[in-house]
């Protein structure tokens, strides 16, 4: 695979754990063209282990309303399905506490090394720094968002995109790379049944009625 490692960082060195290896998606809701989820089925091919997402729904997230809820939700709908394909188990979990939920789940499903994507807000880099401390698993964060990853294109903060600009264009050819395809997974698992119309109906925030005129 041509992950190019300088996408990745460790955040917990703990030795693997025999067990599965597990995608925690946050930022990048997506199967195809994910370099957080390639590294982690390259490293679970490697250990020839299960492949297992998680994903948690806050439904009032940031202020949402229901035009964002069912925009998650209809996206969620459409990565379970595939996930049933590629013999990747997807399991969804529904609340505000998204990293204590997160951290019940790695142990209840006895995860062996956790993958996630790399998200710059203050609130998820406090959730992404909890559940580091509480699993004693490797961590690893993959930045599947940019082009040229962002501890890459600059260490430090810059004042302007004049400044940032000749970094990047200076590494695009580097990174500017193809994304090879997600594999169906060697060992399948099933992913517990989810129950959408219930989740449809639960909503009880702003009612910003969802956008049926285009579909994504």
């Amino acid at each position: 695979m041509s992950l190019d490692p300088r996408r990745t960082r460790t955040l917990s060195h703990h030795p693997y754990q025999k067990g599965a290896i597990a995608y925690w998606m946050n930022r990048e809701m997506r199967l195809k063209d994910n370099w957080a989820l390639l590294a982690a089925q390259d490293w679970a091919i490697r250990e020839q282990v299960a492949l297992k997402i998680a994903y948690n729904l806050d439904p009032g997230f940031l202020g949402g309303g229901r035009r964002q809820f069912t925009f998650k939700l209809d996206a969620l709908k459409e990565i379970f399905t595939d996930c049933q394909k590629k013999g990747i188990s997807f399991s969804l979990m529904i609340g505000s506490k998204t990293e204590v939920d997160l951290i019940k789940w790695v142990k209840k499903e006895q995860i062996g090394g956790l993958v996630t994507d790399f998200a710059p807000l203050r609130l998820q880099r406090k959730w992404l720094k909890t559940v580091v401390n509480a699993i004693e698993i490797p961590v690893i964060e993959v930045d599947a968002h940019n082009i040229v990853p962002c501890w890459i294109a600059s260490e430090k903060p810059e004042y302007g995109a004049y400044t940032l600009r000749p970094k990047i264009n200076k590494m695009l050819k580097e990174f500017l790379v193809e994304y090879p395809a997600l594999k169906k997974h060697p060992i399948s698992t099933s992913s517990s049944t989810i129950n959408w119309s219930a989740l449809e109906k639960s909503f009880n925030g702003k009612e910003i009625a969802p956008v049926t005129w285009i579909k994504a």
